[in-house]
């Protein structure tokens, strides 16, 4: 399979400049672009996005009980956490590390 990363990269740059502008979900394009980066070997900017990633979910997850309290059930979402590790982390420790965990 023949890609034109450069292309991709371009037009994923693009999308995630838009979502800065716009006040989009940021950690999409930034997943997006590690994906990229790693298919490529390029493991240091992969790790940068990844990470880059993870601590935007680590933001709206902070919201998550303020969210909750207006949901149906949101009594549930009381005391709700997300911790994420750092991505190097888990590609140092390869399968079975699990960085991410949710407690409700």
């Amino acid at each position: 399979m023949t890609c034109r990363f450069d292309e991709v990269e371009r037009a994923l740059l693009q999308a995630h400049e838009l979502d800065v502008r716009t006040s989009g979900p940021v950690y999409l394009s930034n997943f997006e672009l590690a994906l990229l980066n790693f298919d490529q070997e390029k493991y240091a900017a992969a790790i940068d996005y990844f990470e880059r990633g993870f601590a935007e979910i680590a933001r709206m997850a902070a919201r998550l009980p303020v969210l909750g309290r207006h949901l149906p059930g949101g009594a549930e979402m009381e005391g709700a956490t997300l911790e994420v590790g750092p991505c190097s982390e888990a590609l140092v420790a390869g399968p079975g590390f699990e960085p991410v965990t949710f407690g409700l």
